[in-house]
């Protein structure tokens, strides 16, 4: 960038040995007023950003041409004001620009020039396209592994094997038995135990009862995956401990037919008030005026793609409210959709996961699989449609000894129950006392 001094009486002078020299459409760097009249910097190819970034002196600039109008003043333009260091380039097409209002323009602050929209959009699908090939990547080492595993280590094969009939993706099966030592030398048992171990260690739980507290719960997940059945249990379990006194209903599902109705029915069945939120201020009155004082469920609408593309965006997601969101995660939905929602809510505050419907479910494994891969936490579990029980506050090895169960019990007609066996061995039961 070349940049050149200019000198003359006024700065209508100025500017016009500028346009004589550079052209119409220079570009001002600074306008200051100096001893005998005004001096002006300008240069034809000028950078922007690197003057807003402070990366260009132009005052002391080394490389500058000076330029004097042929004639002086006798005396010089007074000019009362300076331009700020940070003032925005003014063009100088327009010659009859007075110094007032150029300094005026000068000192109005440039915002930063923001990226196009269109990088971010390159940078986003570059991001899903790596994290699409690096799982394609684990996926061929998992397949790799296990065909090394079937010629050269039976023993870890077979252990692959029973976790994929839980239901565990291959990836996260071999990454298991990957990471067991010794897995040769131990007997068919003690591996299967020490995989079962391995496995409920990943689990992630929220020992925190949601009955227990006060303020604003939220349960949210995709259409059909039983939010408002589980307030209902939720609601049950919580009149048994604590009375009707202290608990509200919020009803926030505007979009299915019936919600309201449905909720409302389960508020007359416990004897507790509903509420319902027609939009997102009327939550946000609502959480603000009963504040901590009762335990608010809110049933949250089904789950939509702008949701999951942007979920702090979600009302309930608003961190100023203290609403403490639960992700319901359907057992019966396949392991890529579930592994999807998690990921979507992987960096927002979220309490935990809710995992429903695991009795109509084939496995348990697609859960498993998407709350391990997320690093989620799981606070409940339920089955069953009864809203007076099968609600259970979730432990690693309850979830884990359920999965084995569920495989057990359709393969016990023609297979042992070796895995049930060794789960029952560790201490875990199929289902925990209510």
């Amino acid at each position: 960038m070349k940049i050149k001094r200019y000198f003359a009486a006024d700065t209508r002078k100025a500017l016009r040995l500028v346009r004589d020299d550079l052209g119409p459409d220079a570009i001002i760097i600074s306008n200051r007023s100096v001893d005998g009249g005004v001096e002006i910097l300008a240069a034809e190819d000028f950078d922007e950003e690197l003057t807003q970034q402070g990366e260009i002196d132009t005052r002391s600039a080394v490389e500058v041409t000076t330029v004097k109008a042929k004639t002086a003043p006798d005396k010089p333009s007074e000019v009362t004001e300076k331009p700020s260091p940070e003032a925005p380039a003014v063009s100088a097409k327009d010659d009859v620009m007075t110094s007032d209002v150029i300094l005026k323009a000068l000192k109005k602050k440039q915002p930063a020039r923001e990226k196009p929209s269109g990088d971010n959009e390159l940078i986003a699908t570059m991001r899903n396209e790596l994290a699409q090939l690096r799982g394609m990547m684990e996926n061929q080492f998992s397949v790799l592994s296990q065909g090394q595993w079937s010629q050269n280590s039976p023993i870890r094969n077979d252990l692959v094997q029973q976790l994929s009939r839980i239901g565990l993706s291959p990836t996260l099966s071999s990454k298991l038995v990957g990471s067991m030592k010794n897995a040769e030398q131990l007997t068919p048992q003690v591996a299967t135990r020490d995989m079962l171990a391995l496995l409920t260690a990943k689990i992630r739980i929220n020992n925190q009862s949601i009955l227990e507290q006060r303020g604003a719960v939220a349960l949210i997940g995709p259409a059909g995956a039983g939010k408002t059945t589980t307030i209902a249990k939720l609601t049950s379990q919580f009149v048994r401990l604590h009375g009707n006194k202290n608990i509200i209903l919020l009803s926030a599902d505007n979009h299915r037919i019936g919600a309201h109705e449905q909720l409302l029915a389960y508020g007359e069945l416990f004897d507790v008030p509903v509420l319902r939120a027609r939009d997102d201020e009327e939550i946000r009155q609502i959480i603000h005026a009963v504040g901590n004082n009762s335990l608010v469920l809110i049933d949250t609408g089904s789950l939509t793609p702008q949701d999951l593309q942007a979920p702090e965006k979600m009302p309930t997601m608003q961190t100023d409210l203290g609403i403490r969101n639960y992700l319901v995660l359907p057992a019966t939905n396949q392991t890529p959709v579930l592994e999807k929602l998690v990921s979507s809510f992987r960096n927002q505050p979220l309490a935990g996961t809710i995992i429903t419907k695991v009795d109509e479910a084939l496995n348990l494994g697609g859960a498993l699989t998407a709350v391990i891969n997320g690093g989620m936490p799981v606070a409940y579990w339920s089955d069953g449609l009864d809203v007076n029980s099968h609600l259970y506050q979730a432990t690693a090895k309850h979830l884990v000894a359920k999965a084995v169960t569920m495989v057990n019990r359709q393969n016990r007609s023609n297979r042992p129950a070796a895995p049930a066996a060794t789960a029952t061995t560790a201490g875990a039961e199929a289902a925990p006392a209510q």
